[in-house]
């Protein structure tokens, strides 16, 4: 017989008495409750007042590729009327600016340098890096029009 705790599963002998399976699964909370503990002293939890510049360039890298990749789905959604498309794009793109709303405020140098980083490094197998330059400004020009389809039901 298999029994859940928590997010793992244990095989206990079908022919287990009920005190059998009750120290079983009692031995098994002691030693799960044990390796969580283990884990815990390992890992450090994530404290975002300890980030620094360099962890907040690094992480706008990432954000760039992902801007770049955003910007040209946008384009392609716009010339083919995808609204759905477009309604879903806008709504990643504000959850990602509140989430990084932080960062941004603390670090502003080092995110706007990481963010250009990753959009031009996203952009240059293309031939388009030097996009990355000004696609904060594109931006902020096409993401109210992609708004203003979304929100207008594509009027």
């Amino acid at each position: 017989m298999k029994i859940a705790i928590e997010d793992r599963v244990i095989e206990v002998d079908d022919n287990a008495s009920q005190a059998e399976i009750e120290d079983i699964v009692n031995d098994f909370s002691v030693r799960l409750a044990g390796e969580k503990e283990r884990i815990a002293k390992t890992q450090k939890p994530i404290d975002k007042s300890g980030d620094s510049a360099a962890q907040a360039f690094t992480s706008s890298i990432g954000r760039g590729f992902v801007k770049s990749g955003r910007g040209l789905r946008t384009l392609f959604n716009l010339a083919t009327g995808d609204e759905a498309d477009l309604a879903k794009l806008e709504a990643e793109r504000k959850e990602e600016k509140k989430a990084f709303k932080d960062l941004e405020e603390q670090y502003p140098i080092a995110t706007t340098t990481g963010q250009i980083v990753g959009e031009v490094g996203a952009l240059a197998p293309a031939g388009l890096g030097v996009g990355g330059l000004i696609t904060k400004g594109a931006g902020k020009i096409a993401a109210p029009r992609a708004a203003q389809i979304a929100g207008a039901g594509g009027a």
